[in-house]
């Protein structure tokens, strides 16, 4: 390990790279100047209105980030190629250069190469935007564009991890794209199956997960959300080159004792197949699976809901295996292998269920462990919040809405009301739809629908969070807390409050 740190760049050996790609970058810049300040300059002559839109910027920029993003995945690929040839391999490793040398002197010039055409039209497109649009706000360019460097490597070193583990360029490629897609895909599976699945269950809107494990999405999110507010851009752009440093020195000890022979084979390590396409094949059936239930009106354990998710997967694995093991030679092993991946994802998604999530959807906090509690209604006929019709007003302030409680009897009432929807859920088997509860309605008690929020922030700081649709009647015991200064003053504000 301490030889790592020894590890030097052979400058002469970047020149080289760079000179050898300089078709490569020119064909970048041109393809990139004609998205970003060509295209710009061609939709205000078509417009004939004399004057540049900001949106338009906007756009160039996009397609210019999208464009840097498929160069990070081309030139490693490029420059990295020797290692998927034995013959060429040989060839390197006998250049008068160390071998951890070797690769860091590839790894800086795939990151020159990449930025140059990106850097360039970067500066010319800010140059032109700034020289037509006055609001255009330099500094705040000057730090998308430090964005884009940090995030350029730590999208980068996946795609040499996922290198060091294959041995073509296909599978290289097909892998790396897998991998950067794999946490988008885990998480949107996840946040289906909870909806679906987990009565109560709310997701984070700010998508921190994406924003701390998906790399690309990380790129645009910096560069495209400026309204972002947490967490502070500092904290994420550390995150990233932490991982990209620590991801490097893991690629690096992965490329010293990879090994030779393995290459032109479609895996050097033997492990990371079926890891990972074992991974990919439970995430996916588990969101087709949760996205047919909800096709299916939340039937959530019926067999035919089944059908599509598994033949999907089935034939998306067998592709898979076919092009790892270049033909059918493993066919039946891949099929036993479905099989069993296939029984342990149904056990956990039907586990899942018949458990309530293991305890998730009938936990109400105990009143001991409870500091205080914030609730939000959602009351079409204003019987307990806003009604649906001042939403629409300029006045309407949603922050208006949250109500914290901290006295232990008014968060008892809240508690009680809590445990009083589960107790009307738990009437239909849990049934996340709201409407099936309305087979028999009581007319005595109003139909209309309200929206509940309950945060119950803990005493050991830690918060549980739980969203329902609930028949009005549900939450009547919150009509005692009608009289209380939080209730009051979410219905109440002043209107200088209200205008401001």
């Amino acid at each position: 390990m301490a030889n790592l740190f020894k590890t030097k760049i052979n400058w002469q050996y970047v020149a080289f790279l760079i000179k050898r790609n300089t078709k490569f970058m020119v064909l970048a810049a041109i393809a990139m100047f004609a998205l970003y300040p060509l295209n710009v300059f061609t939709s205000y002559i078509l417009s004939g209105s004399g004057e540049y839109d900001v949106a338009v910027f906007l756009v160039g920029r996009f397609t210019l980030t999208m464009l840097l993003v498929l160069s990070i995945f081309i030139v490693p690929l490029n420059l990295f190629s020797y290692l998927n040839s034995k013959r060429n391999l040989d060839v390197y490793h006998a250049l008068p250069i160390k071998r951890q040398d070797l690769f860091l002197s590839v790894f800086v010039s795939a990151i020159i190469i990449i930025l140059i055409p990106y850097t360039l039209v970067y500066a010319v497109g800010g140059g032109y935007g700034l020289a037509v649009i006055p609001q255009m706000d330099f500094v705040l360019m000057l730090k998308q564009y430090g964005y884009s460097l940090v995030m350029t490597l730590a999208i980068l070193v996946p795609i040499l991890f996922t290198m060091m583990n294959t041995g073509t360029t296909v599978d290289g490629f097909l892998y790396s794209g897998l991998l950067h897609v794999f946490p988008a895909l885990g998480y949107g599976a996840y946040i289906l199956f909870a909806s679906t699945t987990l009565l109560g269950f709310t997701p984070n809107s700010d998508l921190l997960f994406l924003l701390f494990s998906t790399p690309i999405y990380t790129l645009f999110d910096l560069n495209f959300n400026v309204d972002r507010i947490y967490p502070q851009v500092w904290m994420t752009l550390s995150y990233w080159l932490i991982f990209s440093a620590i991801m490097t020195l893991v690629v690096m000890v992965l490329y010293k004792h990879r090994k030779s022979e393995r290459a032109e084979n479609p895996f050097t390590n033997k492990w990371y197949f079926p890891i990972f396409t074992t991974a990919l094949i439970m995430v996916v059936q588990v969101f087709f699976y949760t996205l047919f239930s909800n096709l299916s009106y939340n039937q959530q354990v019926d067999a035919r809901t089944l059908i599509f998710p598994v033949v999907f997967t089935l034939v998306g694995y067998i592709i898979l295996d076919v092009i790892a093991n270049r033909g059918f030679k493993h066919f039946f092993k891949a099929i036993v292998s479905f099989v069993i991946i296939t029984a342990v994802t149904i056990s956990f998604f039907f586990g899942m269920i018949k458990t309530r999530g293991f305890g998730y959807i009938t936990h109400v906090p105990k009143l001991s462990s409870i500091q205080s509690v914030e609730i939000r209604i959602n009351d079409s006929d204003g019987t307990y919040g806003y009604p649906d019709h001042f939403r629409y007003s300029m006045y309407y302030n949603p922050q208006h809405e949250k109500m914290t409680f901290d006295d232990p009897k008014q968060i008892e009432i809240i508690q009680k009301t809590h445990q009083n929807i589960l107790n009307e859920y738990k009437k239909n088997n849990y049934n996340l739809s709201v409407y099936d509860h309305f087979v028999e309605p009581d007319f005595n008690h109003k139909l209309n629908i309200v929206d509940i929020k309950i945060v119950y922030k803990l005493k050991n700081n830690a918060k549980t969070t739980r969203s329902y649709q609930a028949r009005a009647h549900w939450i009547e015991p919150l009509e005692q807390l009608m009289s209380t200064e939080p209730f009051f003053n979410s219905l109440n504000h002043p209107l200088a409050d209200l205008v401001s």
